[in-house]
């Protein structure tokens, strides 16, 4: 099924590690970083402060396109980094983020037995976020 608009990005959350090490061990430019200490929100100088370091990667924001082989695409490129996404798991919580919007309230999606085998071969658990 295609969706009116899909959003698959990796996050990389850690306090240990900084961003720029995340950065320099992937060899993937980030599309979003921040840094233990700054502010939740900019807009709101009352909001909390981090307490993680975080990169996101957004590898897809697409418009009418077939989510399942947009993140089978997204698992293959980062099959490629497998060694060092393993060697950031030790101090690094990852996930990929899957954001769905629906352009008619209803729908669904096939995850292929190639996607979970991939998707299994990397240890990285996939976060689903469902918009009408």
């Amino acid at each position: 099924m295609a969706f009116e608009r899909i959003r698959i990005s990796l996050r990389i959350a850690s306090q240990v590690r900084s961003p720029e090490d995340i950065v320099t061990l992937l060899k993937i430019e980030p599309t979003v970083v921040h840094r233990i200490g700054e502010k939740m929100s900019m807009r709101n100088p009352s909001s909390t402060t981090r307490q993680e370091n975080l990169v996101l990667i957004e590898f897809t924001s697409i418009r009418d396109t077939d989510f399942s082989e947009e993140l089978l695409g997204v698992i293959r490129s980062l099959s490629e980094k497998r060694l060092e996404l393993t060697t950031l798991k030790r101090d690094c919580d990852i996930e990929i983020f899957c954001g769905l919007f629906s352009d008619n309230g209803q729908g669904g999606f096939t995850l292929s037995s190639d996607s979970v085998a991939a998707l299994h071969a990397l240890g990285i658990d996939v976060v689903f976020d469902f918009y009408a």
